[in-house]
């Protein structure tokens, strides 16, 4: 269930929707449906789990790591900035991945933006 909440962007508590408890039930009766709070706790594991898989391919890649950073401004006037991790993997795979999702201060200007890219890690 946690795969299909990352996978599909759905929110913690689908877990507890009723027809989705009905139907898991029914198509296995007896499963132990997890709560929400078990869930968001499956989704950090998962996250540090694929983390780790990124670091770990960074590192043996014998190529450069190039960051590219996305800003925008939703509908409600709140800053939003992702940056973006690319590499060639050790097969000769162009990797992408999504390293920093974070709200953006106002004013979104270069400042702000380095704030968030080069915070203390």
């Amino acid at each position: 269930l946690s795969r299909a909440i990352i996978e599909h962007g759905l929110s913690c508590s689908f877990v507890e929707y009723k027809w989705i408890r009905e139907l898991l039930l029914y198509l296995h009766p007896g499963l132990r449906i997890p709560s929400r709070n078990i869930a968001i706790s499956n989704l950090w594991r998962i996250h540090d789990e694929e983390k780790e898989k990124v670091k770990n391919a960074m590192c043996k890649a014998n190529s450069r790591i190039c960051l590219t950073p996305d800003c925008w401004t939703c509908i409600t006037r709140e800053g939003y900035i992702c940056v973006t991790v690319h590499f060639v993997d050790v097969n000769w795979k162009l990797n992408s991945k999504v390293i920093s999702f974070s709200k953006l201060d106002n004013p979104h200007d270069s400042h702000e933006m380095a704030k968030k890219i080069f915070r203390d890690r």
